[in-house]
């Protein structure tokens, strides 16, 4: 049996690392649409306009967080996340839609933020 190292990831919004940033996901759907007919049963599919969301969640410091995700959210100003996943980089520009802050007792006060964006670009 082998010994793996594992990554770990990184992301950045506008330039700026996430440092408290707990987790993140980067979800792609290409959207296709599926091609059935009488004859063939599946016949393929049709390429859709593909979308990529990803959700992040960030510890809030006293000081404050790195991004105000609220003003972008309300602004409805485009930004532009890359990710390192591994030997990976995606980057996609696209808008903050919800921003969801949690805080309560005996709990790490954080913000829960979706991004949806077009197709990545992975390299």
């Amino acid at each position: 049996m082998a010994t793996e190292l594992y990554a770990q990831g990184l992301i950045y919004a506008d330039g700026v690392l996430i440092a408290d940033e707990v987790s993140f996901t980067c979800n792609y759907d290409p959207q296709n649409n599926v091609v059935l007919t009488q004859a063939k049963g599946f016949a393929g599919i049709t390429p859709g306009a593909g979308q990529t969301n990803i959700s992040i969640t960030e510890a809030i410091p006293r000081l404050g967080t790195s991004i105000e995700w609220i003003k972008y959210s309300i602004g409805r100003t485009p930004i532009e996340v890359v990710a390192f996943i591994g030997s990976k980089k995606w980057s996609a520009k696209g808008f903050v839609g919800a921003v969801d802050t949690k805080a309560g007792v005996n709990s790490t006060s954080e913000h829960n933020v979706t991004i949806v964006a077009g197709e990545p670009t992975i390299s």
